[in-house]
């Protein structure tokens, strides 16, 4: 199973890089301001928070993770197409709202069913997700070796993205039905009173898994100049034209090293979940202050290959945390309140507030301001060292 869910990782992260970095520019190719665009990824970001926690409880739920996938998939594919290529408003902005909500399920349920699976074995995910980020960084380098697509023209970059969601559509039908079946098994020994009442309850959250939380949201504020707003600046400021992707999979490339090592670290307790997520909080400072600081491409680069921390660190550590504090038949929905309201919500925050900061400030205020928040975080992590190292 473990092959199936690395080809799954791949292919969905491949996809995620095609479209994840184009989307702040397919927008920007309209006319559209930084103001809207950042407001408009904002209420896209929001919606599909809570989009991705429906669609994760419905598959821990009903055991059809399989089929949620493919709706997910497919809808997104038909509707990326209006949303990208369109010239009327109303068509743009409905279908890349609805599209966005349906394809950005899908890494929630990925991580889920593979928490599962693997049983919480973080040397296994973390193999599985190195899997997925070189998919992504694989298409980056592809992208930026070829200078296609053209960044500026939106029908060049759907003639790129189609494809690879094409690809994904059939990695998840071709997926075994075997791969519901640790959730299939607690369905059949759940009544349906108890499955009801047990859907979007966090009673099976303990305090520390909440504190942990709501620390990893603080950091994800931060994260949304990382996510949504830096393929402009790549592309604005350090004007690197269409290969800003190649300086995108810089950070990917490291992101893989911290999947498989730290996965390994944390499996054979080496590292503890709470020195990896604490990394993250630092590499996260680090890389907005270099930012700040420099417009050289080459610090830029430098500062990219902090990504194995301010990604791949607090991903698996968090990954793992969960597995430690939820019960195995919550992870999913776990996992959904992870990208839903810890990752999601705070970087719309982040992604709307930043659109309004860089057209009246700059982007250097934005990277100054917005160190502060993995700052706090980390202070609050050694402040509340102690009750997040307790484990349930």
């Amino acid at each position: 199973m473990t092959k199936y869910l690395a080809m799954l990782f791949f292919s969905q992260q491949a996809a995620i890089g095609a479209i994840a970095p184009y989307l702040q520019i397919i927008l920007r190719n309209k006319g559209y301001s930084h103001s809207f665009v950042g407001f408009f990824l904002a209420v896209c970001q929001i919606c599909s928070s809570i989009a991705l926690i429906i669609a994760s409880e419905i598959a821990d739920t009903t055991g059809k993770t399989k089929r949620i996938m493919f709706l997910s998939v497919f809808v997104g594919l038909i509707l990326f197409i209006p949303a990208i290529i369109s010239s009327s408003f109303t068509v743009t902005i409905i279908s890349m709202l609805v599209a966005y909500c349906f394809f950005f399920c899908l890494p929630t349920m990925v991580d889920g069913i593979s928490c599962k699976v693997l049983e919480g074995n973080t040397k296994k995910y973390g193999f599985v997700r190195a899997m997925g980020t070189f998919g992504y960084m694989l298409v980056l380098i592809v992208f930026g070796i070829l200078n296609f697509p053209d960044s500026s023209s939106n029908a060049s970059i759907l003639s790129a993205i189609a494809p690879v969601l094409l690809i994904l559509c059939i990695m998840v039908i071709s997926l075994p039905k075997t791969i519901n079946e640790p959730l299939r098994e607690h369905v059949k020994n759940t009544n349906v009173f108890l499955k009801i009442k047990g859907m979007f309850s966090m009673e099976s959250f303990d305090r520390p898994l909440k504190m942990m939380f709501g620390i990893v949201a603080i950091t994800r504020i931060a994260k949304a100049i990382i996510d949504k707003l830096l393929p402009a600046y790549m592309t604005e400021v350090l004007q690197v034209g269409s290969r800003f992707t190649l300086l995108i999979a810089i950070g990917a490339a490291f992101e893989i090293g911290m999947m498989i090592f730290g996965g390994r670290l944390l499996q054979k307790g080496r590292i503890t979940t709470w020195q990896m997520i604490f990394s993250s909080t630092i590499g996260l400072a680090l890389r907005l202050l270099i930012y700040c600081f420099t417009t050289s491409i080459w610090a830029f680069a430098i500062a990219q290959t902090l990504h194995a921390f301010t990604y791949g660190a607090i991903h698996v550590g968090v990954t793992k945390y969960i597995v430690e504090h939820v019960e195995h038949n919550h992870i999913g929905f776990a996992m959904g309140f992870y990208w839903g309201a810890c990752t999601n919500i705070p970087e719309m925050l982040g992604a709307f507030v930043g659109g309004f900061i860089i057209d009246s400030f700059g982007y250097d205020v934005l990277f100054l301001s917005y160190s502060a928040f993995p700052i706090i975080a980390g202070v609050l992590m050694l402040v509340l060292r102690r009750q997040l190292e307790t484990k349930r």
